[in-house]
């Protein structure tokens, strides 16, 4: 296994979406659609779509895990992240001394 980092890995806190089955995301977007209809007092039927989502500034279940994953992954590159985020990873400029394309990329030490 590579040990780079890469975003859908994130931070501990969001990791136990990436390891759901399909079944049981679906089951979470369903549960927050249903909250949706709640908050906005639309019929228990009615389509959810995106001004919806929009309404509540709200984002789809994925795209919000995504979104606070990657402001983990920008605040421990940017060394604004908490010292318990930061000590196990490190950038890869300190693994080695080569010119990379990946030289900004974080590593699990």
């Amino acid at each position: 296994m590579n040990q780079d980092m890469n975003y859908s890995e994130g931070t501990k806190s969001h990791t136990w979406f990436y390891g759901l089955t399909k079944d049981l995301k679906s089951k979470l977007q369903v549960t927050q659609n249903k909250l949706i209809r709640f908050v906005l007092n639309l019929e228990p039927r009615s389509h959810i779509g995106n001004e919806d989502f929009i309404k509540l500034n709200w984002l789809p279940l994925s795209d919000r895990v995504d979104q606070v994953t990657l402001c983990n992954v920008f605040k421990m590159h940017n060394n604004l992240a908490p010292k318990y985020m930061n000590e196990h990873f490190s950038p890869a400029s300190n693994a080695h001394s080569y010119i990379t394309r990946f030289n900004g990329t974080l590593f699990l030490e």
